[in-house]
């Protein structure tokens, strides 16, 4: 391998360790943003709880699902 080699991949590999540290943060807000999202509409429409569990819910699947595609963007870029 020459230099220029040895410098992509060490590159290649910091992206990937970036990108891949942020899915603890995506765990925990995507839930907490559905969940105060979802307080805030039952606040205005008096209807506790049942948005709450939606926006969680919804937090929930978006925070999977994001996780999904950044791991799957992760093991394409090898």
């Amino acid at each position: 391998m020459t230099r220029e080699d040895d410098r992509r991949e060490r590159y290649r590999q910091i992206r990937q360790i970036g990108t891949l540290a942020m899915i603890p943060m995506i765990m925990l807000a995507s839930p907490l943003i559905g969940y105060v999202l979802g307080r805030l509409i039952d606040d205005l429409l008096h209807t506790s709880p049942w948005f709450q569990f939606i926006g969680l819910f919804l937090g929930l699947f978006a925070g999977v699902h994001q996780t999904y595609t950044l791991i799957k963007k992760s093991s394409a870029d090898k």
